[in-house]
Order: structure tokens, then sequence, then C-alpha cells
């Protein structure tokens, strides 16, 4: 079985909803960065001036859509969801189908069985879904065997 962090080159991460607990993953990040583990590209919130703020502290880009950053930043290989629970499902769904890895903070989503039925079909065919849980959180990660060639 592959490692779920590679030894490789660091994994370009962003951070999408920079509230309390978006800040917190974006702080995480950078420590994680210091390590060579991953490099936090950028934080995204529809409130650019808290976007401004966090992305400043941590010294990364600020966008203020999804958009704007895979626009701009295509090279963004996984990213924190942290927005309100309402908006997971949505959120989780651009990324995935611009092929970004997501780790969603809990709840996951209210009803389990919508968000797997409206999430898995976003997962292309040639990509193998991997999830794993904690009290904290989920991660939604797609093996890339591109990433090993």
């Amino acid at each position: 079985m592959e490692p779920f962090l590679s030894n490789e080159s660091p994994i370009n991460v962003a951070v999408v909803g920079v509230g309390a607990f978006g800040r917190n993953h974006a702080r995480v990040y950078r420590q994680l960065e210091q390590a060579g583990r991953v490099r936090l590209v950028g934080v995204v919130d529809p409130d650019t001036v808290r976007a401004d703020a966090v992305a400043r502290e941590f010294d990364c880009k600020a966008f203020g859509s999804i958009e704007q950053m895979l626009t701009t930043h295509s090279e963004v290989q996984a990213a924190s969801v942290a927005v309100p629970t309402v908006l997971h499902l949505d959120v989780a769904r651009k990324l995935m189908q611009s092929g970004v890895d997501v780790l969603i903070e809990k709840p996951l989503w209210r009803r389990l069985d919508i968000w797997s039925a409206s999430i898995l079909p976003c997962v292309p065919l040639s990509r193998s879904l991997r999830s794993r849980c904690s009290s904290k959180c989920i991660v939604l990660a797609c093996s890339r065997r591109e990433r090993s060639t």
C-alpha cells in the first residue's frame, strides 16, 4: 500500500474557508511545510479581508473564490474544506471535479447517503477513492498514479 503522505516532493495544499477552523488548518500546514511535507499555496474565503489577513500571517496567496484559485494556481493538489457545513458538498464537489483531493471538517453532511451519491460521481474513473475518518474530519484522497511515474 502506498503511503498516505509521500516522502517525495511536497504536496501543494490550500485551505478553503479561513474562519477559526480554517485558520488552524493553515497553521498546521505551515508547520508541515517547515518539515518539507506540504507547501501551503493559498487560502480561499469570500471575506477577502479575512483571506488577506490569514494569507499574510502564513505567507501564502489569498483568493476570494475556489474558481479564482484554480484558474491562477492549478498546481493545488489537496485542500482543507473548512466552510460552514451546508457548503461542504458544493465546495468538495468543485474541488474534486478539478482533481483536487479534499480534507473535510466535520460534520461531513447531514445525510451521508446523499453526500456520497453526489461526490462519488466526481471522481474520475482513472482514480481510486480512499477515505480516512477521524473524530475531527474526513479525508477523501484519490490515488494519483501519475504522480509516481
